[in-house]
């Protein structure tokens, strides 16, 4: 963008045709592997034991109705529970994966597409 100062008066204008809204512009191992209430080693674990607990819920939820075959598909609620597991995994994909950036500082890579 450009700054115009004329007679005390600032206008700013910025170029948003052009402009990635995907774009990811902040530190994101910072932001996605650290938590204000746990030290980021706690926070992967607990996001770790997360991910296990929900995995394990669908598993055992898949076994538990085993009796519909090919439509389990057909319920909205055992959609809702898959679609929840594969988040809990990919929070904890992205939060190991920025753990392992977090001492790099500045030059931290580009983000996961999925973060």
């Amino acid at each position: 963008g450009s700054v115009q100062v004329a007679q005390g008066r600032t206008s700013v204008s910025a170029m948003t045709c052009c402009s990635n809204p995907f774009k990811i512009e902040v530190m994101w191992p910072g932001e996605i592997a650290t938590s204000n209430w746990f030290p980021p080693l706690v926070y992967l674990i607990f996001s770790g034991i997360l991910a296990i607990v929900f995995v394990a819920f669908q598993i055992l939820h898949i076994i538990d109705n085993s009796h519909l075959g090919g439509f389990y598909a057909i319920f909205l609620t055992h959609w809702a529970l898959v679609l929840q597991t594969i988040t809990m995994v990919l929070l904890f994909i992205s939060t190991a994966w920025g753990y392992t950036k977090l001492p790099d500082g500045p030059s931290q890579g580009q983000a996961p597409l999925f973060v």
